[in-house]
């Protein structure tokens, strides 16, 4: 094992500015890895990281579940440890600019490298993830609604070892 949970979580917090950055370029190779073919694909990266609108958009007509969904997803990406106020900015901002016709057919997406430890203004007791979820997804705002965390990017990983390493 290249990349755990641990280390993953330590070396975000330990290298707050590059992290934006690179854990937005580990989702893209992700992404590419797991929808080798997609209809749309647009992950700005390098220096173009930082534009107005959501940090992804996918569309592909294969899932990878409980990855990539099939269809049209929006993606946001949080480096920072107070995950739980991004994904709730990034929600509210992209549920009120995107149009309901478009966000009822697309899955919202919020990526956070932090492993589950007391980071989120829900502090992460138990099931404040999912409550957070569960929340959002009775608002049928969007299609679905998901969370992707340090725990589900490095189960992602073990699918995709040559993006490990």
């Amino acid at each position: 094992m290249i990349i755990n949970e641990n280390k993953l979580d330590e070396w975000v917090r330990g290298n707050a500015q590059i992290a934006q950055g690179l854990i937005v370029e580990l989702i893209y190779r992700l992404i590419a890895a797991s929808s080798p073919k997609p209809n749309e694909r647009r992950f700005p990266l390098g220096d173009s990281i930082g534009q107005p609108g959501p940090d992804g958009v996918l569309d592909t007509d294969f899932d990878l579940d409980p990855f990539v969904p099939e269809g049209r997803s929006y993606w946001e990406i949080g480096t920072g440890i107070k995950a739980g106020d991004k994904a709730t900015s990034d929600y509210r901002h992209l549920t009120s600019t995107t149009p309901e016709e478009i966000r009822r057919e697309s899955t919202f997406i919020f990526v956070t490298p932090l492993s589950g430890r007391k980071d989120w203004d829900y502090t992460w007791e138990p099931d404040a993830q999912a409550m957070w979820i569960e929340q959002r997804r009775k608002r049928n705002e969007w299609k679905n609604v998901r969370v992707l965390d340090g725990t589900c990017l490095v189960d992602w990983l073990k699918h995709f070892p040559s993006v490990e390493l």
